[in-house]
This record gives C-alpha cells, sequence and structure tokens, in this order.
C-alpha cells in the first residue's frame, strides 16, 4: 500500500468484479472481495475502559451484492448438480443441507478484528465467501515496507493458528471458519522484536493516523441511540390532551377527584349502604 502525501485515508487495491456474462464456474471460482473503502483502526483500550465487543450490525450489512449472488447461485448450482447426479439423499440429509445453505445466506459479510500486541486493532468487513488469505493480504498491505517481509500468524486462543498454508484452513471460505458475522483475530510476527506490547505496531503511518478509542466512539453512539429513544412519542393510548390510560384509570378510582367531588361520593356510599 503507497503512503500518501495529503494525508487522507489510503485506498487498498480493489478485486476486479465479474462480468454479467462470466460463466458460473468462474463466478465459483474466485468469491467475491468486500468493499475495500471500509476499515477502521481502534487504539489499544486504557486499562480503565470497559471491553468492547463487535457492535451489532445494521440491516444492510446482511444485504447481497450483486457479486455474493452470483457466487450463492454458482454455489447452489453446484449443490444442486451433486444432489441430482451423484448418489441420492435421505430426506433427513436434504433437510440438513437445505438449513445449512440457509444459514449461510444469513450472513453474506463477515467483519474482522485484527489485533496487535500492543491491542491495537485493524478493522474491516469480508465477505462471507472470501478466504483467510483476504484478511492475510488485508493486513500485509497495511505494514509498513520494513514490516512486509516478515512473517506473520493470525489466530485465535489458546492457540487455534490459520496459516494460508494449512490445507484445512485455505480452501475454506470465512463462513466455513466459523468468523461469520464477525470475530477477533489476534496477530503474532515471527520476529519478537515486532511483538513487544509498549510500542504502536508496524503499521504504515497514515493508517496509525486514523487510530480512534473504540470506548469514546461506543459512548457516542449509545448517546445518539439514547436521543432517538427520547424522540420516540409514548405509548400507552396517549391522548391530546396528554392523559393515558392510567389516567383514565386513576379518574376512575377517585384518584383525581376534588375535595367536594370525593365528599358526594362518599356520601352516596353511605346512602346505598344504609338502604341496605
Amino acid at each position: 500500500m503507497a503512503s500518501t502525501s495529503n494525508g487522507k485515508k489510503p485506498e487498498l487495491s480493489a478485486p476486479v468484479a465479474a462480468s454479467p456474462q462470466a460463466s458460473a464456474s468462474a463466478a465459483s471460482s474466485a468469491a467475491p472481495a468486500a468493499s475495500v473503502a471500509d476499515f477502521k483502526v481502534w487504539n489499544p483500550p486504557r486499562d480503565d475502559a470497559p471491553s468492547s465487543p463487535i457492535p451489532e450490525h445494521p440491516d444492510s450489512h446482511y444485504e447481497h451484492s450483486r457479486e455474493e449472488l452470483m457466487a450463492l447461485y454458482a454455489s447452489t448450482q453446484r449443490r444442486l448438480h451433486a444432489m441430482t447426479e451423484g448418489p441420492l439423499l435421505t430426506s433427513k440429509l436434504r433437510n440438513d443441507d437445505a438449513k445449512k445453505q440457509r444459514e449461510r445466506e444469513r450472513f453474506p459479510r463477515t467483519t474482522i478484528r485484527i489485533k496487535f500486541p500492543d491491542r491495537t486493532m485493524l478493522e474491516r468487513t469480508f465477505s462471507s465467501e472470501e478466504k483467510i488469505k483476504s484478511v492475510y493480504k488485508f493486513v500485509r498491505d497495511s505494514l509498513t515496507e520494513e514490516a512486509k517481509p516478515v512473517k506473520f500468524i493470525l489466530y485465535q486462543p489458546p492457540r487455534q493458528e490459520y496459516k494460508v498454508s494449512d490445507p484445512e484452513v485455505h480452501d475454506k471460505t470465512l463462513y466455513d471458519l466459523h468468523f461469520s458475522p464477525s470475530s477477533v483475530l489476534l496477530l503474532t510476527f515471527t520476529d519478537p522484536a515486532l511483538n513487544r506490547h509498549d510500542v504502536p505496531p508496524p503499521l504504515l503511518p497514515e493508517i496509525l493516523a486514523m487510530g480512534r478509542d473504540l470506548a469514546s466512539v461506543q459512548a457516542e453512539q449509545e448517546r445518539e441511540r439514547e436521543k432517538e429513544r427520547e424522540a420516540k412519542p409514548p405509548t400507552g393510548g396517549q391522548t391530546l390532551g396528554g392523559a393515558g390510560e392510567g389516567a383514565t384509570t386513576a379518574a376512575a378510582n377517585g384518584k383525581n377527584l376534588s375535595a367536594e367531588e370525593k365528599k358526594a361520593k362518599l356520601a352516596r356510599l353511605l346512602k346505598l349502604k344504609g338502604s341496605e
């Protein structure tokens, strides 16, 4: 990734989208890549800051792009061919297969946070049909020229490593690796000098300059949600006069009556009791 002199957000190289005339086999050979415009940098949290899970995604996060629909179509065609041309499946197996496909289609995108040794995090949203090599490429493109040649490993505790060279990993999609809809991957360099906890990671300067405090951003988002909740009209049958069901019930019980009205009501009750 080339650095920019004007300090603008660096742009990562974008994969070429498949043309409408591409065949189903061509669409299935390479999974669609996510938009390159969306990546974030989170500064290391303060010791007194609460833990920060990946926030819930808006509805647009679960909408399929054109390239994703092409890949899903190609995948469906392959599965249909296997079901019709291969050995017959039992009804239960077919139902299980359909259920898995529906579950897969729920998460067209996967948000990945890469946590460096000093707890700086690099975040980006990928297509769920991409492979782990796309994540590695994104990270490597974000490193300084000095750090690019150094090997690194992405893993999850306690020590589940996701290496591109691992045959159990490199052919699986991010969804197949159970990263969808969001996951955190830790990063360690093979050079111990780059794994220090007291220095920033070897990211490009313009990327480090984009860092924000996750706790403050989440607090700001919570304040915005609170404002939206306060702006919504109250429920419960509010009338034009401002009194809802609660006020009507209170009046029926005599709680909002004046002193004279209460005396008159008491007199009527005593009169009724005396006539019994």
